[in-house]
């Protein structure tokens, strides 16, 4: 049994003047996004890469253009992990945190303005199954507080639905859940008066409740028999929903992720193999056979190994005489405000130093200070930071250090080196 995909049937997108047009699109987003990622992830502050539906994008464009499925799956893994980085900022704002994307990892101050969605939390919640909880996410999507799961409308009140579709997706992974009442709150309260829109009440019963039938289904006495024809349905209504001139372009109408996330679930614990072949939910995914996150980013096993490390910056044989040295103390903090590649400088010396305002790309904390009998210049971290690079940044560091204190002093002597690392 097959089931066409929409955009197949509309569009003649193998033509090769579109194929090519396509690729070059293609290509072009993938430039974006390694662009967005250099520019926004390696900051002290988490700014938001593309969104879910954007990579949602980048999916379905590899997949239809027929690239290798380890090309598909750096989108796919990448779903969640990028998707997660806004989760985590939200449940940690303001603490130190270590993010990773794509085998980097950067150490950040939680810092996020983007509200999760709902759709986004399913999406993430389903993907993490197709992947079979790579990235040890489920437990974390599972414990989420309900305002991030769902954000509160403006006066406050949560939106219904959502929160009881959530608990009934919870409860796959509770032994002790009644799935049954779980899908009558559903249901009750997929009624009119909880969905605020419109467009949504669409939403809800084209897309949601058919995923709520299949889920239900899957934990049903009578799965075996009727698995195939709720999952027939489920996939009928997301082609029905999205095959009109409005949706047919949509992120989400491409590849059927809640639906394949659900029949991955389903093959794994209850061995339901899906009779149906549609390019909505292909059946490589649902089964698992797909390159691992390792062979999907090869380039991982080569990047510098990070460290967490205190370092120190030091400049000796400077001028020891007043009013000199003090000019020079004051333009080290001044220097150390502005240098991108070093922490922020503690507030208690450097509040008082006019200086341009820069994002740090490493967080923690420095002090200068001068230390010892023979006047040594000496800048050092308060705290260990992470280092993405070591070795580049210890180099990088000597050669600006070195031409700071040259325009002070000719006859200086400095050094840059990492006091402890693990």
């Amino acid at each position: 049994m097959t089931l066409a995909h929409h955009i197949f049937e509309r569009y003649d997108i193998h033509n090769p003047s579109i194929q090519e047009r396509r690729n070059s699109d293609y290509v072009s987003d993938i430039e974006r996004w390694e662009k967005s990622k250099r520019l926004c992830f390696n900051a002290s502050h988490y700014r938001n890469l593309f969104g879910l539906n954007r990579l949602q994008g980048l999916i379905w464009e590899s997949y239809s253009l027929n690239k290798p499925k380890t090309q598909i799956m750096r989108h796919l893994y990448t779903f969640p992990e990028s998707g997660m980085l806004d989760v985590f900022s939200q449940l940690h704002e303001g603490k130190k945190l270590t993010l990773t994307l794509e085998g980097y990892r950067c150490e950040v101050v939680a810092h996020s303005k983007k509200w999760l969605s709902f759709r986004g939390w399913l999406d993430m919640f389903f993907v993490t199954l197709i992947l079979r909880d790579h990235f040890s996410h489920l437990l974390v999507l599972i414990g989420l507080p309900d305002h991030i799961i769902s954000k509160p409308y403006s006066s406050g009140k949560m939106n219904g639905f959502n929160l009881a579709f959530a608990e009934l997706c919870k409860g796959m992974f509770n032994p002790y859940a009644d799935m049954s009442k779980l899908k009558d709150k559903v249901i009750e309260a997929s009624a009119h008066y909880y969905v605020e829109w419109e467009e949504q009440k669409e939403y809800v019963n084209h897309l949601y409740l058919p995923l709520v039938e299949l889920i239900c289904v899957v934990h049903g006495a009578e799965r075996v028999s009727s698995y195939q024809r709720s999952l027939f349905q489920a996939l009928q209504a997301h082609k029905a929903y999205y095959d009109n001139e409005d949706r047919s372009h949509e992120t989400d109408a491409m590849l059927a992720l809640c639906i394949t996330g659900i029949t991955a679930y389903a093959y794994d614990r209850f061995g339901l193999v899906p009779e149906l072949e549609t390019d909505y939910m292909p059946l490589w995914l649902v089964k698992g056979e797909f390159p691992t996150y390792e062979d999907a980013f090869p380039e991982i096993k080569s990047l510098p190994k990070p460290i967490r490390s205190d370092f120190e910056f030091t400049a000796e044989n400077l001028p020891r005489t007043q009013p000199e040295s003090r000019r020079i103390y004051e333009a080290a903090l001044k220097w150390a405000k502005e240098e991108r590649e070093l922490p922020p400088l503690c507030d208690v010396i450097g509040r008082d130093i006019e200086s341009e305002l820069v994002n740090k790309n490493i967080i923690g904390e420095i002090f200068i200070d001068v230390l010892g009998d023979d006047w040594v210049l000496t800048l050092y971290s308060m705290e260990p930071s992470l280092i993405q690079d070591p070795q580049a940044w210890l180099a990088l560091m000597k050669i600006r250090w070195q031409e700071f204190i040259a325009q002070l002093s000719q006859d200086a002597i400095t050094n840059v080196k990492f006091i402890e690392c693990d």
